[in-house]
């Protein structure tokens, strides 16, 4: 993003945080994409972006035109968690993805998994309580601020946050002008607190100026 004129920056953030957080039917996203990108982001990467690795057990494949890999020492953080929904959620997107893109699945361990989980051999994990959109839907609100939202102004200059007495938009200011164009009523404080508090992982998470 090149500088931008205040209002030009709020609108270009307003169309972008539009995309991100709501489907073409007008309906809020939410937890469903916030796992799908956390999968492209650490057991899905792309080869681009975070690189080759030099591992025997990397399973590099083509997914809608990309090359990416797939991480099987990382999946086994997650098949030792897979109780937890949130886990076995990871897992069974990489096995679709992988399955959809080569007709199989070459890491036994995860074509394993799948099969007992189709099979219905291995139990579901439990359903969590319901705990409302601040619990789950709201971490894929802030994965936007922090991995989509915020790093394109701050290419464009603009400093991440501001003190009360300073005149000139930030970062946080702008897009907490641009959520309220499209409904998210979200202030400047709060989001420079997202910010503060997960801004170190926005590179790990995948931040890039377009989705």
């Amino acid at each position: 993003m090149t500088r931008l004129s205040i209002e030009d920056s709020i609108t270009q953030t307003a169309n972008t945080a539009q995309a991100l957080l709501f489907d073409r039917e007008g309906m809020p996203k939410g937890i469903d994409h916030y796992l799908a990108a956390l999968t492209l982001r650490t057991l899905i990467r792309p080869v681009e972006r975070f690189g080759q690795t030099d591992k025997p057990d990397i399973l590099g494949f083509r997914w809608r035109g990309d090359m990416m890999i797939y991480d099987p020492g990382l999946a086994e953080i997650l098949f030792s968690e897979c109780s937890d929904p949130c886990c076995n959620r990871l897992l069974c997107n990489a096995a679709a993805m992988i399955l959809q893109a080569t007709g199989g699945i070459a890491d036994k361990r995860l074509r394993d998994y799948a099969c007992h989980r189709l099979s219905g051999d291995m139990s579901r994990p439990p359903v969590k309580p319901a705990r409302g959109r601040s619990a789950d839907d709201n971490r894929w609100r802030n994965l936007c601020i922090v991995g989509y939202l915020i790093p394109p102004l701050l290419r464009a200059e603009f400093p991440p946050t501001r003190n009360e007495a300073t005149e000139t938009e930030s970062a946080c200011s702008i897009v907490s002008q641009a959520l309220a164009k499209i409904g998210i009523k979200l202030g400047e404080k709060a989001i420079a607190k997202i910010w503060a508090r997960y801004s170190s992982f926005h590179d790990i998470l995948g931040a890039q100026r377009d989705i």
